[in-house]
């Protein structure tokens, strides 16, 4: 893989999980905006899965910030080390 390709997905992919993020925080703001709050079961399923994304896109975006700097060649940007990289993995998995 070329540096370049490796800088376009990761662009590409963080850009992605920012608007999925912004797009699941909207939908939990509008469902704690509503009436019906958390009482109906189809909230509370939106709800649960909208909190699932914002984990799992952050860990997405941050994925070149947070890869080992070891890993420059295959992360582009990377500046973390592997404390940082162990955060991101256990963040993926739940």
């Amino acid at each position: 893989e070329t540096r370049d390709f490796i800088q376009t997905r990761t662009i590409i992919s963080s850009s992605s999980a920012i608007i999925s993020t912004i797009s699941s925080s909207t939908l939990i703001w509008m469902i704690l905006r509503s009436p019906q709050r958390l009482t109906t079961t189809r909230h509370r399923i939106l709800f649960g899965m909208a909190v699932g994304d914002i984990i799992y896109s952050l860990s997405i975006a941050t994925y070149g910030a947070v890869s080992p700097s070891e890993l420059d060649y295959y992360a582009w940007n990377a500046h973390g080390n592997q404390t940082t990289c162990n955060v991101s993995g256990f963040m993926s998995a739940v």
